[in-house]
C-alpha cells in the first residue's frame, strides 16, 4: 500500500503547469530518492520534503534557520516562540532537526484517508506555518517578501475556489494559526494588491 500510495502522491505533483494556484498543480522539480520524496518549485522559497511511512506521511521544511550556533538567550527565546506556535497551529509543529538544530516545521497526514485535496492543505498549512514564524522571530527581512508572496497566491487560489472572505479568514486563523489582526491585515493588503494590478493593467492598454 505504502508504495501505490507514494506513486500516486507523485503522479499528482508531477502532472503540474506554471500558472497553476493550487500548491499541489504547481509545475514541481520531483526527486525520488530512498527514504524521501524531494519537491521543489521556483515560486516556492523553501524545499517540501515528504517521508512515506507506514501510518503517516510526513511533510516537512528545514527553513534553515539555526539554533544551536546562537548565544544562550537568544535560543531560549526561539525556544519559546516556538512553544507557543506549537500551541497555535492546528496541524503543523515546529521542531529542531540535524546537527545545527534547524528550525523544521513538520504536518503529518494519514495514509489511510488521504486524497489530493488533503495534500494541496497540508502543503498550504505547512508553508503559512513557515510565515507566522518568520514574523514572531522577526526573520522579515530575511524571508518575508518570498513567504508573502506565497500567501497572497494561497489567498487567490481559495478565491478561485468560491471561498468566501469568512471561509479564508477561519482557514487562516484556525487552520494556519495566523492571529485575527495579522489574517485581517492580509486580506486587506491582497486586496489592495490586486486593485494596484488592475489598475497597472489599464494603464498598460
Amino acid at each position: 500500500m505504502q508504495s501505490a500510495l507514494r506513486e500516486q502522491v507523485i503522479n499528482w505533483l508531477s502532472k503540474g503547469r506554471e500558472n497553476a494556484r493550487r500548491l499541489i498543480d504547481l509545475n514541481w522539480k520531483v526527486e525520488d530518492k530512498d527514504n524521501l520524496v524531494v519537491l521543489e518549485n521556483a515560486k516556492i522559497p523553501f524545499v517540501i520534503f515528504m517521508h512515506f511511512g507506514e501510518k503517516l506521511i510526513h511533510l516537512f521544511v528545514d527553513t534553515g534557520v539555526e539554533t544551536a550556533t546562537v548565544d544562550n538567550a537568544t535560543r531560549l527565546s526561539m525556544y519559546r516562540v516556538l512553544l507557543i506556535l506549537n500551541r497555535r497551529t492546528e496541524l503543523v509543529k515546529f521542531m529542531l532537526n540535524g546537527t545545527n538544530e534547524n528550525i523544521t516545521a513538520r504536518v503529518d497526514l494519514d495514509v489511510n484517508s488521504i486524497t489530493k485535496r488533503e495534500v494541496d492543505e497540508a502543503m498550504n498549512v505547512l508553508l503559512s506555518s513557515v510565515y507566522i514564524m518568520v514574523k514572531e522571530l522577526n526573520l522579515e527581512e530575511q524571508f518575508h517578501e518570498r513567504v508573502l508572496e506565497r500567501m497572497y497566491m494561497m489567498i487567490e487560489s481559495m478565491e478561485k475556489e468560491g471561498k468566501s472572505r469568512n471561509e479564508i479568514m477561519v482557514f487562516l486563523t484556525e487552520k494556519v494559526g495566523v492571529k485575527d489582526d495579522e489574517a485581517k491585515s492580509l486580506m486587506q493588503n491582497f486586496s489592495g494588491q490586486k486593485f494596484m494590478s488592475r489598475e497597472e493593467e489599464e494603464m498598460y492598454r
